[in-house]
């Protein structure tokens, strides 16, 4: 028999065990000295009899320990090198499960890819202390949301954005949706597609990105105004809060982690390399990780709520980038570097020097609206010239009287001037020196 080396707390039973068999205690106060039952020190008792020291060592600890067969062994590591190379244990061992139908445990998994250098330990970071945060009670209370820029697709196509939308109280990823970068109409697409899914959450939480927040300060260091994207929220009645450092939206920004870690590898897989492929292929990679990494809430109750029908009606033009623009004396409005001439049917002496609003939808589609809400006609123009000065009498004769300034000469008239001037002295110095 294989003798084993006994652990600590197995040498504190031996101790209080041997007392018992000299009868220096009980029984019931040996049970008091480790905790247990006056039962399991009998038992305790009998095996000490049977065996000494060994008869108190676990049983787990005296069985021999599995031994996989080579060949099994062999045939994983050989699955790991080709397709799960850079995986984590954890991660590869349910693909070996589900994909090849291959039982392995994720600490046998991992002793053969560190033996293979197929897997290193991560040294652990030093992280802040923060205050924890609870979760949101319910499904649809707190929706936290965040642009992710990674190389998704690694070298088969360029780098871009993946918009993620979890839920605060079941960490349920409710939206991913790739694009080429954070922008207004990328996530008024995304919200767009939100909305129609699951309805109108109570809140967003956000960081402080330019399409949420105006970050450009004033002299006395606040910000004011708004975002065409919060305008869009607080017309459908969704709370805004803004994030001050990414703790405190903590678990978007751990799904990204994840998402960078498994979703690469997934496209991989899939040989996924465009943004087309790969947001058809999310609605799948959704419910696989729902399914993994989802927990309960606290409540069963669902806090998303559908759109009034005010709202379906007005939804593209909620959505919409909107600006207020004031209209010139040539009834033209500028907007985003472009001017827009319009065409009203009847004299437009009402609107000259008032405000109309100006939408850019997601579409890409351009609306001129009154304050009254009515659409008006426009049409697309090159940049107008400015309108000529008027000068009365008094001006012009300024003008007249006004000495001309002098041309201003090239560089070679400048040269000739200089080359003449310097010939000029040179003739004079010499005919002074004939007339001596």
């Amino acid at each position: 028999m294989e003798i084993l080396r006994m652990s600590t707390k197995e040498r504190a039973r031996l101790k209080v065990i041997e007392a018992l068999e000299q009868g220096w205690i009980g029984r019931k106060e040996a049970a008091l000295k480790l905790g247990i039952s006056e039962r399991q020190i009998t038992r305790l008792r009998q095996c000490y009899k049977q065996n000494r020291d060994q008869g108190l060592i676990k049983k787990q600890r005296a069985q021999a320990p599995r031994t996989y067969d080579l060949s099994k062994k062999e045939e994983i590591l050989d699955l790991v090198r080709q397709l799960y190379f850079d995986f984590g244990p954890t991660f590869a061992a349910e693909k070996l499960l589900t994909e090849h139908q291959k039982v392995v445990s994720v600490s046998t998994l991992r002793k053969w890819m560190i033996a293979e250098n197929l897997h290193t330990h991560k040294k652990r970071r030093v992280r802040k202390e923060h205050p924890l945060r609870e979760r949101r009670a319910a499904l649809g209370e707190l929706i936290q949301v965040d642009g992710s820029y990674h190389a998704w697709f690694e070298e088969r196509a360029p780098k871009c954005t993946l918009l993620v939308f979890i839920d605060d109280a079941t960490s349920r990823l409710l939206h991913l949706q790739l694009v080429t970068s954070e922008s207004h109409l990328s996530y008024t697409n995304a919200l767009h597609a939100y909305l129609q899914a699951h309805g109108r959450p109570e809140a967003l939480y956000t960081d402080k990105h330019a399409v949420f927040s105006v970050n450009h300060k004033n002299e006395d260091g606040s910000a004011e105004g708004v975002t065409a994207f919060q305008k869009s929220l607080e017309e459908l009645g969704i709370e805004a809060i803004l994030a001050h450092s990414p703790q405190a939206k903590g678990r978007v920004e751990r799904v990204n982690r994840t998402l960078q870690s498994r979703l690469v590898k997934e496209l991989r897989l899939r040989k996924i390399s465009s943004l087309e492929q790969g947001n058809k292929y999310l609605e799948q990679y959704m419910l696989e990780h729902n399914k993994r990494f989802a927990v309960e809430p606290l409540s069963q109750e669902n806090r998303h709520t559908a759109l009034s029908a005010q709202q379906k009606e007005r939804l593209e033009l909620i959505l919409s980038h909107k600006a207020r623009r004031t209209v010139s004396k040539n009834l033209v409005v500028q907007f985003q570097r472009e001017y827009y001439q319009l065409i009203l049917p009847t004299p437009g002496h009402r609107i000259k020097k008032s405000g109309v609003f100006v939408c850019r939808n997601r579409h890409n589609e351009l609306l001129i609206m009154d304050f009254q809400g009515q659409c008006l006609e426009y049409k697309r123009i090159a940049k107008p010239l400015p309108a000529p000065k008027i000068c009365d009498a008094k001006a012009i004769e300024a003008l007249r009287t006004e000495p001309k300034p002098a041309p201003q000469r090239t560089l070679e008239q400048k040269k000739r001037a200089l080359r003449s001037s310097v010939f000029r002295d040179y003739s004079q110095s010499f005919q002074k020196k004939n007339a001596i």
